[in-house]
């Protein structure tokens, strides 16, 4: 967090949108960019919501050479959509979407993805632990309406805009591969895994027809991209000259 701290403590200084982009920028002289779901990102190494939640350093953020920014669709996401109104046109965000204990998922997933379409360049919809607190069974097959519903709301949007699922690697072997096959089946375009081995399995199982975002620490990113990993989501925001080169 202390990254990210800075750079909302500096993005207050005079000059700082100027200078910023000057004294970062080695993703542009490294030329790493990626085309993934036909989507150009500046470099490989991307950077999950827990950082900038509310997108309030968006470009910042991208400048420093993150291929994405991600964030949360939830709280004031009007104000959310001005930020990345304001960012470069470089910029890339991935819009997150999850299930709130209490809430339907009409109001926590369906609604931010019709106010966020048009604004993100794709999204994460993160399938919850199975709980006593989740109205879900086992094997998620009950989270099989929302995935449907999210991929026929799409159809009404004149951009194709991709949608990819973020399994908790806690889920049980043939549960994980049952909803990767639904997921391939009904329109899914990509995965979020956790870590070297998650991405690994995952890419093997679905034969690499599917795009896997690996996520874990940006020191272990090369791992990641070398266990078939198409981008990583850092879960740690670094300065990245010294990785990228790496790359």
């Amino acid at each position: 967090m202390f990254l990210s701290n800075l750079l909302l403590a500096s993005s207050h200084l005079p000059g700082f949108k100027s200078w910023h982009p000057v004294m970062h920028r080695t993703h542009e002289t490294l030329k790493c960019g990626r085309e993934v779901f036909d989507i150009h990102f500046r470099s490989p190494l991307c950077l999950g919501p827990s950082h900038d939640k509310d997108g309030r350093i968006i470009d910042a953020l991208s400048d420093l050479g993150y291929g994405y920014i991600g964030v949360e669709c939830s709280g004031n996401i009007h104000q959310l959509i001005n930020r990345i109104n304001e960012a470069g046109p470089g910029t890339r965000t991935a819009a997150n979407l999850r299930l709130v204990a209490g809430a339907s998922p009409e109001e926590t997933v369906v609604r931010p993805f019709s106010l966020m379409y048009d604004f993100a360049a794709f999204f994460i919809l993160h399938i919850p632990e199975t709980s006593p607190e989740t109205p879900f069974s086992d094997d998620l097959t009950d989270f099989y309406p929302i995935i449907d519903e999210l991929l026929n709301l799409r159809l009404c949007f004149e951009a194709y805009k991709p949608i990819l699922l973020s399994i908790p690697s806690s889920l049980d072997r043939d549960s994980r591969q049952s909803l990767i096959n639904y997921a391939r089946l009904s329109g899914i375009d990509g995965l979020l895994s956790d870590g070297e081995a998650s991405v690994r399995a995952d890419v093997e199982f679905t034969g690499g027809r599917l795009p896997v975002i690996g996520r874990g620490r940006v020191q272990d990113a090369k791992a990641i991209l070398d266990a078939g990993a198409s981008l990583v989501e850092c879960i740690n925001p670094s300065f990245l000259g010294k990785y990228l080169k790496k790359l």
